[in-house]
């Protein structure tokens, strides 16, 4: 089936605003492309409509556990805050740490681009050095 053209439209996402053509008579589309789309579904107003507001709060109180990275378009923000900061895509074995080990918090001046054996020493010694404190403590 041939695609036809009906009415021109604006797109709905306030900061994009650009006309767009509806295909087929989706008189239902409101955003120009799909990454409006996902931008207008990422705000704490559209969440509160559709009864998400819950998840919203679940983020922001996460833990720091292996799943408590924030998401940015089904990619890690920590990883393209980093790409942005470097000016390409990271490379094979490249690793972003959060030098405040909190992983919410995705500040540029947080991040660490570094390789995985590294990133594996710089948490060896950490854990090592509270390891010896925890002995220590513990003996005294």
């Amino acid at each position: 089936m041939p695609r036809i053209k009906s009415q021109q439209s604006k797109c709905q996402l306030g900061s994009c605003g650009k006309m767009f053509y509806r295909w087929n008579g989706n008189v239902n589309q409101k955003y120009c492309s799909k990454k409006c789309s996902c931008k207008s579904k990422h705000t704490p107003e559209f969440q509160s409509r559709a009864g998400k507001i819950g998840a919203l709060r679940q983020i922001e109180k996460r833990g720091t556990g292996t799943k408590g990275y924030i998401k940015y378009f089904n990619r890690h923000e920590h990883r393209v805050v980093a790409e942005k900061m470097l000016g390409r895509k990271l490379k094979k074995g490249e690793i972003v740490h959060h030098k405040d080990g909190n992983k919410h918090n995705n500040s540029p001046s947080n991040l660490e681009v570094m390789t995985q054996s590294q990133h594996a020493k710089l948490h060896w010694k950490e854990w090592r050095e509270k390891t010896i404190h925890e002995f220590r403590n513990n003996n005294n």
